[in-house]
């Protein structure tokens, strides 16, 4: 059958009109096109009623984005809308000074207690020394005291505190050297290896020189890293300082090694990785061989610890 177009309706009138309807009367446009409605319609009303549905979907096309529902419609289908889902815009994290927070200008996230306990000892006032707790270093390969107290190739203690010391070393080995081995706290000046020692508080430059006139050509300033902390666990369940504080001394590689773990330690906390139970974590210290082309040595490697931390609070 033929669709007649209605001549009257001209399109550049038709949308301008159809724009400025009001809701309402766009739902009674629409409704009078119903399939329903069309079905009961006698031939000439057909006619007519295809012509209004013609003209009615070209308009329709113009306004589709926004579907218009009749009261009945918004009461039977108010409760059964489908979610929206709305896009949402990332919005970066900036600080008081309005540049892009990092992990290292950051104050939110994971806490790093090891960052805290970097001179704990001084900043609550108490005064340590060489010789305040039991010394640990390594001794081929083995994690012992100055004392021969071993404890085996690795060790785990819950840190108090850790700080730098320094080294003024003669270079070689055997009794003699050990015996002109000096230590120092601030960098400045050698502490005082006994009550008769002479080159107490000695600059540590001017001792250095001073062992060079004696023989030792070799003889350096080192910084090291004193690590204080519990004993907690060891290699060696019969270690004499189990549960005591004792200090690990940590050479200038092992030192730069713990630096670069309390780094990753506190990016593993922002991660998930670890968590952190307690302001005074435990660190497991290994022994490790380390095989270079002229000589073999070992270092001290920190790791995360295994034991569970004391509630020291």
């Amino acid at each position: 059958m033929a669709i007649v177009k209605n001549k009257n309706v001209k399109a550049a009138d038709a949308a301008p009109v159809f724009e400025q309807e009001s809701e309402t009367a766009a739902a009674e446009t629409v409704a009078a096109v119903t399939r329903a409605d069309v079905a009961d319609l006698k031939p000439a009303e057909t006619a007519k009623a295809e012509v209004t549905a013609k003209v009615t979907s070209e308009v329709v096309v113009e306004v589709k984005s926004e579907p218009v529902i009749n009261d009945a419609q918004n009461a039977q289908e108010s409760e059964v809308t489908e979610p929206v889902e709305v896009k949402k815009t990332a919005v970066i994290a900036r600080n008081q000074s309005g540049a892009m927070k990092t992990i290292l200008n950051s104050s939110s996230g994971a806490p790093s207690p090891l960052d805290d306990l970097e001179n704990a000892f001084a900043k609550a006032g108490i005064e340590t020394d060489y010789g305040t707790f039991p010394r640990l270093r390594l001794d081929a390969g083995v994690i012992a005291s100055t004392e021969g107290n071993e404890a085996g190739t690795f060790i785990e203690l819950q840190v108090i505190s850790y700080s730098p010391s320094w080294t003024v070393a003669t270079g070689t080995e055997g009794k003699e050297g050990k015996e002109h081995v000096r230590f120092s706290d601030d960098g400045k000046v050698t502490n005082s290896a006994g009550e008769k020692d002479e080159y107490a508080g000695t600059p540590l430059e001017e001792y250095r020189q001073i062992l060079v006139d004696k023989g030792f050509e070799k003889a350096s300033i080192k910084e090291y890293t004193a690590v204080f902390g519990i004993a907690l666990d060891a290699q060696l369940p019969d270690f004499a300082h189990m549960n005591e504080v004792v200090s690990v001394s940590l050479a200038p590689e092992s030192r730069k090694k713990f630096d670069s773990y309390k780094v990753n330690r506190k990016i593993a906390a922002r991660m998930g990785k670890v968590q952190e139970t307690s302001g005074n974590p435990v660190v497991r210290f290994t022994s490790v061989r380390v095989t270079g082309k002229e000589r073999s040595y070992f270092n001290l490697l920190a790791s995360h610890g295994v034991t569970a931390p004391v509630d020291l609070a």
